[in-house]
């Protein structure tokens, strides 16, 4: 199996576990006397399936780390672990949030008569555009090599 594919699989795994938790929810209580008996039991082997389903997810999880911690990819010359460019998307993308951020308070502070803006706008979305085309760049390269190492 491919990382991409286990990380799908732990997705899916993720979402049968929040649909399980749901159900259990409505099983915990009743307004009708006579389903209390019933629920109870249905309750009771939907916990079990859900201790299931949490320790597959966790087998998943720990594989996936594992991988991509020992995994290599190559970005601009140096490489990196997956987890390591994994990391640096995170710190990007929070840089360009903090950019977006700064260029809508400036457009909108623009707007207001007898202001000054002491930025460069056009600097802040040029830098801003290109922290957007390195994340894409990086993202397409990790989502790539995803589907190149098998675990």
């Amino acid at each position: 199996m491919y990382l991409a594919e286990a990380i799908k699989e732990k997705v899916f795994i993720e979402k049968s576990i929040d649909a399980l938790c749901d159900r259990i929810r409505e099983l915990s209580v009743s307004a009708d006397d006579a389903d209390v008996k019933l629920n109870k039991g249905l309750a009771k082997n939907k916990i079990k399936e859900l201790e299931t389903l949490h320790k597959e997810w966790q087998r998943y999880a720990i594989t996936i780390s594992r991988a991509k911690v020992v995994s290599k990819i190559k970005l601009n010359d140096e490489e990196f672990s997956i987890a390591d460019a994994e990391t640096i998307l995170e710190s990007m993308g929070d840089r360009l949030d903090y950019l977006e951020g700064l260029i809508i308070h400036i457009e909108a502070f623009n707007l207001t008569p007898q202001k000054f803006v002491c930025m460069d706008l056009e600097d802040l979305h040029s830098k801003a555009n290109n922290i957007r085309a390195d994340i894409r760049s990086i993202g397409n390269s990790v989502e790539r090599s995803l589907w190149n190492i098998e675990v």
